[in-house]
């Protein structure tokens, strides 16, 4: 157990380990950049679908529409209430009408 094939066999699973941990926290840090980069789209589609101006606000319903299905399903929920909302409740302008 303590010859010199052996303390290259315990160098060898270090450096897997490493590795295995190393290539964990890459996939996790990649997903959560993905996540970001989702909020941010959604966030711009969402602001558009809340406009007055109704060419922008179809816009960003059919943007919300594709971002839908890469939502998580928290993300889903949240997107399906805002564009419900918007969807089904009178839009009044600045204006009253």
């Amino acid at each position: 157990m303590t010859g010199p094939a052996m303390g290259g066999l315990f160098a060898l699973a270090g450096a897997v380990i490493a590795f295995a941990a190393a290539a964990v926290a890459a996939r996790i840090s990649r997903r959560a950049a993905q996540r970001q980069e989702w909020w941010a789209r959604a966030e711009w589609a969402l602001h558009l679908a809340t406009s007055d101006r109704g060419s922008e606000r179809d816009v960003g319903l059919a943007a919300v529409e594709v971002l839908f299905q890469d939502a998580t399903r928290t993300e889903a929920a949240l997107v399906n209430a805002v564009t419900s909302a918007l969807l089904f409740e009178p839009r009044v302008d600045s204006n009253g009408r």
